[in-house]
């Protein structure tokens, strides 16, 4: 599947005025509310993002679900990617999925902590992503699958047209690469296996892992 996307960042005040409060109660279904943590792969061992990195690899878990997710694709340059994903059991296996990629050579991650609702319009996917690890910081994603290339500028208009109802503003390249930044600055979210292992950084983060918090 190619995943056709563009995202917003927002405020609550925009989120509690028309037309997103209207659009939200009114039009969009909840289908989805859960907490979710998410080791953020980094290919830099200081931590910055790599804006000219093809590959974005994240380990996420929920309070009963673990995923190991793959996109290919520089999002700076257009808007759909590859995606693959495997699912793990995050009470058993979240450490030996770690362990794998540090031994592949990802031993470099950010932390990201949200409470994420699930909407969904038509066959558009919209997540609100509330980031506890980033007081004040929401982000909107609006999300089209398509099973081939021929269909992705056809989506990429459905996805431009609610976000102009919306009201909304593209969170561009270089938006995203601040909004990164600041997240990847945060050095008490900062993780390297070079310098703690793998149950050291679980015995820390369990309970956020588990989404306990």
């Amino acid at each position: 599947m190619i995943e056709v996307e563009k995202r917003s960042l927002v405020t609550q005040q925009q989120l509690d005025t028309h037309p997103l409060k209207n659009f939200f109660s009114e039009k969009a279904t909840l289908q989805k509310h859960f907490r979710r943590f998410t080791m953020v792969g980094i290919e830099n061992a200081d931590f910055t993002p790599n804006p000219d990195s093809l590959i974005d690899l994240k380990v996420r878990t929920t309070e009963e679900k673990g995923l190991l997710t793959v996109k290919y694709g520089n999002w700076h340059t257009g808007t759909a990617r590859e995606e693959h994903e495997i699912s793990f059991n995050p009470e058993t296996e979240i450490t030996a999925v770690m362990n794998i990629l540090r031994l592949l050579g990802r031993q470099t991650f950010i932390i990201s902590y949200l409470e994420r609702f699930e909407y969904h319009f038509e066959n558009i996917i919209i997540t609100k992503d509330v980031y506890k690890s980033m007081p004040g910081s929401i982000l909107l994603e609006l999300e089209v699958g398509v099973q081939n290339e021929n269909e992705v500028e056809s989506a990429e208009k459905k996805i431009d047209n609610l976000m102009a109802e919306l009201q909304l503003e593209t969170l561009d390249s270089e938006g995203t690469k601040r909004f990164i930044a600041d997240m990847n600055a945060i050095k008490e979210y900062q993780v390297s296996f070079v310098s703690q292992s793998v149950d050291e950084w679980y015995t820390k983060w369990s309970d956020y892992i588990h989404c306990r918090i």
